[in-house]
């Protein structure tokens, strides 16, 4: 968890760009892409096996650089999805950091059921930067992943995971190159249900 605190204009701030990318004011250009991929865990606090991508976007507001890192994952033992985020403002004169997810809100996020969670974190600023992710799906940057992206790229010792409903979503997700269905399914548990309920058929 990211115990860093920052000032209120900090806040200010990142809040006013998160909602100007959620109003769609803002052009982010994705510069790379970690595809959709299935995690053993026991890495970056995550114990459990997970599914995740990631996307680098970067824009300029006023000839200020901003670099942003989007994570999304959805881990198997809660079936809970998370949104992690780091904002990046370049220049050595006026350079910003900031770092935050679902998740950094210990207390709140480990009461709410994975049911609940689009509701209750609607606002909050990983969410409303991830609002970008349907339009930077289409970008390039992603595109040129598909070739040599692999879904798995650990040993999987526990052959049951591979059973694991959750597994077989992500894989038919990832070779479908169905993305933005992976990034509904985060925290729209109901979405995400109806996806599983159509593997079983």
């Amino acid at each position: 968890m990211d115990t860093t605190i920052y000032s209120d204009e900090r806040i200010y701030q990142v809040k006013q760009l998160a909602e100007l990318t959620q109003n769609r004011k803002v052009n982010w250009e994705c510069i790379e892409y970690n595809p959709l991929s299935f995690m053993l865990g026991g890495d970056w606090g995550k114990p459990e096996p997970y599914l995740a991508q990631m996307f680098t976007l970067r824009t300029e507001r006023n000839g200020i650089v901003y670099i942003l890192q989007i994570s999304e994952d959805i881990d198997f033992h809660s079936g809970k999805g998370d949104i992690a985020i780091t904002l990046e403002r370049e220049g050595t004169a006026d350079y910003m950091k900031y770092d935050d997810a679902l998740s950094f809100e210990t207390e709140k996020y480990s009461d709410c059921p994975a049911e609940e969670l689009e509701n209750v974190f609607n606002n909050h600023v990983a969410v409303l930067f991830a609002s970008a992710v349907p339009e930077v799906l289409k970008s390039d940057a992603v595109k040129e992943t598909f070739p040599w992206a692999r879904y798995v790229n650990e040993d999987i010792r526990d052959k049951r995971l591979l059973e694991h409903p959750l597994f077989r979503l992500g894989e038919r997700l990832f070779n479908e190159h169905d993305l933005l269905s992976f990034h509904r399914c985060v925290l729209d548990a109901g979405y995400r249900q109806k996806l599983l309920e159509e593997l079983k058929q």
